[in-house]
C-alpha cells in the first residue's frame, strides 16, 4: 500500500511540475499548442452575390421601414449615402484582413421595435 501511495504522490509531483512549466511559457509567450491535428474552418462562400447598388436600396428600404415602424419622422439616409457608407466600410473590412488574414468581419444589423434608435 504504501508502494502504491509513494507512486500516485510521485506521478501528482510530476504532472505539477509539468503544468507549473507550461503555464510558465504560456505566460512568456513561447508555448505553441499543438495545432496540427485541428482542422481549419472552411470558409464558405456567400450563397448569391448582388450588385453593391441593389444591397444600397435593399439597406435603405430596410431603414426607411423600420424608421416608420419606430414612428420616427423623415426618410433617413439616401440611397447614395448608404453606397457610399458600405463602400466606406467594406474598404476597411479590406484593410482588415489584409493586414490579419485569420480575421474574419462580421457587421450585423439588428433592428428592434422596442428600442428608437436607428
Amino acid at each position: 500500500m504504501k508502494f502504491r501511495y509513494q507512486g500516485l504522490a510521485s506521478r501528482f509531483m510530476s504532472y505539477g511540475q509539468y503544468w507549473d512549466r507550461i503555464l510558465r511559457l504560456i505566460d512568456e509567450g513561447k508555448y505553441h499548442r499543438h495545432t496540427s491535428k485541428i482542422k481549419p474552418p472552411e470558409i464558405t462562400p456567400l450563397p448569391s452575390q448582388i450588385s453593391p447598388k441593389e444591397e444600397a436600396v435593399r439597406l435603405q428600404k430596410e431603414l426607411s421601414e423600420a424608421r416608420k415602424a419606430l414612428g420616427l419622422s423623415g426618410s433617413g439616409p439616401s440611397t447614395d449615402s448608404v453606397e457610399v457608407f458600405l463602400a466606406a466600410q467594406r474598404e476597411k473590412s479590406v484593410v482588415a484582413t489584409a493586414t490579419n488574414p485569420s480575421r474574419s468581419v462580421s457587421i450585423p444589423v439588428v433592428t428592434s421595435h422596442a428600442s428608437r434608435s436607428v
